[in-house]
């Protein structure tokens, strides 16, 4: 439910909203990755690289992770240099 409000709140516009709502999801399954990587895109929108780094890695020590989560967590690395 949480990941669903903060979908529709990021396409309503509502970044706040939607982090909240995302946030919420995380804490309730940490280890579900669309949650996950749809704050760690809100993270990124707003600046917060180092943040959303720290939120991927333990995703990318998953076998079998997929590709979208190291790409995303690569193009973070390189922002950070």
């Amino acid at each position: 439910a949480w990941f669903d409000l903060a979908e529709q709140s990021l396409a309503a516009g509502d970044a706040a909203e939607a982090e909240d709502a995302a946030r919420r999801a995380v804490a309730l399954a940490p280890g579900n990755i669309d949650p996950v990587m749809s704050l760690a895109k809100l993270l990124l929108n707003r600046g917060a690289l180092d943040e959303a780094r720290e939120l991927l890695l333990p995703l990318a020590q998953i076998p079998g992770v997929p590709a979208h989560v190291l790409t995303a967590l690569g193009a973070i690395d390189a922002r950070l240099g």
